[in-house]
């Protein structure tokens, strides 16, 4: 499954009034102020990793399992019409492909055009992984709090990290030994 692009400092993830794929309907963009926010409502988006905190130590909570539910099965229902779309577009670009009247560097660039509608296809036909989705929220918003932290602080959380799964290594073999 693809995911959406990470986030930027001061962004959320707002769901698009349209794309029948994750990375398609699911977007990072600036959710700093109210302002903004409405702006993006307005046009059809809707909020889904909810922005708190002030300036640049904003954090995009992640969305509920429940909410994850919701935005999967948005993104479903529309995946049928997209295929269908798909499917005239494809039509479309193979009469242009085998057409004879048509430039050789038209029918080339239709049949690059078959070959993209075609990866499109597939992405739409693949599941849609509802706890993967919502890993991946949880893990945008650890790298977002991960990076309000000093690079000194990261580093010595890191040997921290490095030397509990050491410990626990040791635990093991000791218990092997037992």
């Amino acid at each position: 499954m693809q995911f959406p692009k990470p986030l930027g400092e001061v962004a959320g993830y707002w769901l698009r009034p349209d794309g029948a794929t994750v990375p398609t309907a699911i977007v990072p963009l600036p959710a700093g102020n109210a302002e903004e926010r409405e702006r993006y409502t307005k046009k059809g988006f809707r909020l889904v990793s909810h922005v708190r905190g002030e300036n640049r130590r904003m954090v995009a909570e992640p969305p509920t399992p429940q909410e994850i539910q919701e935005i999967v099965a948005e993104i479903e229902s529309r995946q049928e019409a997209e295929l269908g779309r798909l499917s005239d577009e494809l039509g479309e670009a193979r009469e242009e492909s085998k057409d004879g009247d048509v430039a050789r560097d038209i029918r080339s660039l239709q049949k690059r055009r078959i070959k993209a509608i075609n990866k499109a296809q597939e992405a739409i036909a693949e599941p849609i992984d509802g706890k993967a989705l919502y890993e991946f929220f949880i893990e945008q918003r650890r790298l977002q709090i991960l990076a309000q932290v000093p690079a000194e602080y990261r580093q010595a959380m890191a040997l921290q990290a490095e030397e509990a799964a050491l410990s626990e290594k040791l635990s093991e073999w000791e218990t092997v030994l037992a």
